[in-house]
């Protein structure tokens, strides 16, 4: 198996192509098929150790890739989609089937979390997790399971992500000329809108935030943004991805 532990590279899974593609950031617009034989790859997260997971929604489980190689790591889920892993290893799933957060340990078992409607996609970020639903509804829990719905938005958002001091990230569909929109969300539920994509019809996903605070989002049709500010980002091509995760920090400039 390659080695995945790559300095500025993005893993993402590519649900249309079954695979997992690695970007190198540090190679110009270098992509690469990581993965060729996942079947619907969605979620994908990595450990303290640098194993990658990933929620195989075509044939409802999760994968790891470790260094001895690519194996089933649980099973017994219903359309796994968004992951996330705490401090101690846990994995968190948003199992769209059954309307429940799932969490795996580290030997394999599965456990209800919380119950909620179409869960989608999922950040963590401290003690405090974040789902994305199909109806709209962002969800927060802290991760004794105590929570509930947070905020709600008029349209399901394309992935979510939730930074260092709190603030969620989310897509809220188009504005009067056909351009997707990203808001923030601040701690007391306050929406505002933070950007607009660069032209009519492109669509933004919202991928997530690398250790040292770089937002990561996707807009159709074939870019990747590792964005903190107007001037501190950087634009890749990519294959569209509906997930990401990142091994290091990335190295700007």
């Amino acid at each position: 198996m390659e080695n995945h532990h790559a300095n500025n590279a993005v893993y993402t899974s590519a649900t249309q192509l079954n695979a997992i593609v690695m970007t190198n950031l540090g190679a110009g617009d270098e992509l690469r098929v990581f993965l060729a034989d996942a079947k619907a790859p969605r979620g994908i997260t990595f450990d303290a150790a640098g194993n990658l997971y990933f929620a195989e929604y075509g044939s409802q489980r999760v994968r790891v890739i470790d260094d001895s190689g690519v194996k089933t790591f649980a099973t017994g889920l219903r359309y796994p989609r968004g992951l996330a892993i705490d401090s101690a290893g846990n994995i968190y799933v948003a199992d769209a089937g059954s309307d429940t957060i799932k969490v795996i340990d580290q030997q394999g078992r599965v456990r209800d979390f919380t119950h909620i409607t179409k869960p989608d996609s999922l950040s963590l970020q401290g003690d405090k997790l974040i789902v994305s639903c199909g109806e709209g509804t962002i969800g927060k829990f802290s991760l004794n399971g105590e929570g509930g719905a947070f905020h709600k938005l008029p349209r399901p958002s394309s992935g979510t992500a939730m930074d260092a001091q709190g603030n969620i990230y989310v897509t809220t569909g188009m504005d009067q000329h056909n351009r997707s929109q990203m808001s923030k969300i601040d701690a007391q539920g306050r929406e505002s809108i933070i950007m607009t994509s660069r032209s009519q019809g492109n669509l933004f996903t919202i991928l997530g935030f690398s250790n040292n605070g770089y937002l990561l989002f996707s807009e159709l049709p074939d870019t990747i943004t590792i964005w903190k500010s107007r001037e501190d980002c950087i634009v890749r091509s990519c294959v569209v991805p509906a997930y990401s995760a990142t091994t290091h920090d990335f190295v700007m400039g």
